[in-house]
């Protein structure tokens, strides 16, 4: 998730307010964090080129 921290939970199954029964598996999915990407090297090119 680009939102959410790197490790915070973003999901779980069952969904929320889903009761379940004692020593059932319940999984936590978490977020990964922004992801990076290249960028470009734009320094001395015009706003309009870069």
């Amino acid at each position: 998730s680009v939102t959410v921290p790197k490790g915070d939970v973003i999901r779980t199954e069952p969904g929320p307010g889903t009761e379940v029964a004692k020593d059932s598996p319940v999984t936590l999915v978490a977020s990964k964090g922004p992801q990076a990407f290249p960028m470009p090297d734009v320094s001395n090119q015009t706003r309009q080129h870069a």
